[in-house]
């Protein structure tokens, strides 16, 4: 399956460097893309897309849909891609349908992406762009969707009085705690640890 990165360049009379300097890539990777040396990570692909105003999956040659709208309803996807000539049955290629999966979990991704920055420090956020260049598939952004709106729903429940739902968000707090080393505020925080601080005055006696 090659690429349309190649194709829409062109179709703006840009060079390599160019289409390189604008979307903030390296001309050798442009290059690599477009000759198949090297596959975009997901975040290549999303520059990409929205610097030539197109779906990911047609840039990558996956979907034959370039107009992006499409991809929002799925009624209007379904007619645009419709061949049956049946009205009672809907016919369309399994890639188109493949496609439109694969919109709707990198539109997901990118939704909680842009609720994460908007409480990261600068720091933060590259050391977050470093990981997410390592982000190459479908599924690994669709495990990552699975698992935050699944950690959201319960929360919710744990919030609202479910019992199971809280045990197991105390559990996870207690989990993201020590990831994130705060795991000793803790124990401050419980009255049965006692702090004995020796006081210098004493020391000297």
């Amino acid at each position: 399956m090659n690429n349309r990165i190649k194709e829409l360049r062109l179709q703006k009379k840009l060079s390599q460097k160019e289409l390189a300097d604008k979307v903030g890539l390296s001309n050798q990777s442009i290059s690599f893309y477009e000759n198949g040396k090297r596959e975009p990570k997901i975040e290549a692909w999303q520059k990409l897309a929205q610097f030539f105003n197109v779906p990911i999956t047609y840039l990558q040659g996956e979907s034959d849909i370039k107009d992006k709208s499409k991809f929002n309803d799925f009624n209007a996807f379904i007619n645009s891609i419709n061949v049956s000539e049946d009205p009672n049955f809907v016919k369309f290629p399994e890639n188109e349908g493949r496609a439109f999966i694969n919109e709707e979990t990198n539109r997901e991704f990118h939704s909680f992406l842009d609720v994460v920055k908007r409480d990261t420090s600068s720091d933060e956020e590259k050391e977050l762009e470093k990981e997410l260049s390592k982000i190459s598939s479908y599924p690994q952004m669709d495990n990552i969707n699975f698992i935050t709106k699944e950690i959201f729903k319960m929360a919710i429940k744990a919030e609202t009085g479910n019992s199971k739902a809280k045990n197991a968000i105390n559990k996870l707090d207690k989990i993201l705690n020590k990831y994130l080393g705060l795991d000793k505020y803790d124990e401050l925080d419980d009255p049965n640890n006692v702090i004995t601080v020796k006081h210098a005055k004493n020391e000297r006696h």
